[in-house]
């Protein structure tokens, strides 16, 4: 499995292997950088695999208004994801870096990061293909100044437009 740090502007996709599944894999071409997976059918605790370590993500709050991010085997804080009003939300770093997550193009899926001065720093296209799912990620030129949370910021902005998509469908 390749770093997420060592792929400097190599295109980077999300996949769905196989049809109903729920896991996902990043590539940078044909090498895999990243797995995200539902840990069980009926559950919402979800495990991203990368070189760096492994992250969980959890649900919290009165209708799971927050998610928890926690790096396995870390002490330290926590990353913290709110939802906002109209499909938004903030993330909130370990190391104090503050992102907003919000829907980019009114008519295509796409979302973005953008960082406190309001620059989109990773975005986040929704491709559907025959009953899966794949998705494209854009580094932004400032993406490097972002470079210790650029990873988060991937492997969370993928858990949240798959979560939207999953709500979208039931309507």
């Amino acid at each position: 499995m390749k770093k997420l740090s060592d792929i400097g502007t190599q295109a980077l996709n999300w996949i769905q292997p196989k049809p109903f599944w729920r896991e996902y894999q990043l590539l940078a071409g044909s090498e895999l950088v990243a797995t995200l997976r539902w840990e069980s059918v009926l559950g919402s605790l979800v495990s991203i695999q990368t070189a760096d370590g492994k992250w969980l993500i959890r649900r919290s709050g009165f209708l799971w208004r927050r998610l928890i991010v926690h790096r396995e085997g870390d002490s330290g804080d926590d990353a913290t994801f709110t939802f906002r009003w109209f499909r938004g939300g903030v993330l909130e770093c370990p190391g104090g870096g503050i992102y907003r997550w919000r829907r980019t193009k009114f008519w295509r899926p796409e979302w973005a990061f953008a960082s406190a001065s309001d620059f989109p720093v990773v975005r986040l296209k929704l491709i559907r293909v025959f009953l899966k799912s794949a998705g494209e990620i854009e580094l932004a030129e400032n993406a490097s100044l972002h470079r210790t949370e650029v990873p988060l910021l991937i492997v969370i902005g993928w858990y949240l437009v798959l979560v939207f998509q999953r709500k979208n469908r039931r309507r």
